[in-house]
């Protein structure tokens, strides 16, 4: 899992290294996924069963026990220093979770979108804290 987790977050990086607006939200959707796969690696050893909470991130993490939720912050605040609230994790789990099961579809989803609609979305996700 932790392998599988890494390849995709050396991707995503990888490819925000290029100016390329074809990728369009691969980069986001595929550090989403690492994300994913490195909590639910996590929640295995913590407890020591399958996670069963498919995307509901806030969920899972809330299954983690306190030593394993506060290394896991740890963790994230040495790689986001200033970039993340973690105060709010609940607010970013919940955000990670929307962007990743409605992101993968967003063709479907935001078919009837205008390019000024689309836009002020983007706006307002970089405003929240987007990268």
């Amino acid at each position: 899992m932790y392998d599988a987790a890494i390849g995709y977050n050396l991707s995503a990086n990888q490819l925000s290294q290029q100016s390329d607006p074809r990728f369009g939200s691969s980069i986001t959707l595929l550090s989403i996924l690492a994300f994913e796969v490195l909590l639910k690696a996590v929640y295995l050893l913590d407890n020591r069963r399958v996670a069963k909470f498919g995307h509901k991130y806030t969920m899972g993490f809330a299954e983690l026990s306190q030593p394993t939720k506060d290394f896991v912050i740890e963790q994230g605040q040495d790689r986001y220093a200033g970039h993340v609230d973690f105060e709010k994790i609940d607010i970013y789990l919940e955000a990670w979770s929307c962007a990743f099961t409605k992101g993968r579809y967003a063709y479907e989803i935001l078919s009837e979108e205008t390019d000024k609609e689309a836009a002020r979305r983007g706006i307002v996700w970089e405003e929240r804290g987007g990268q």
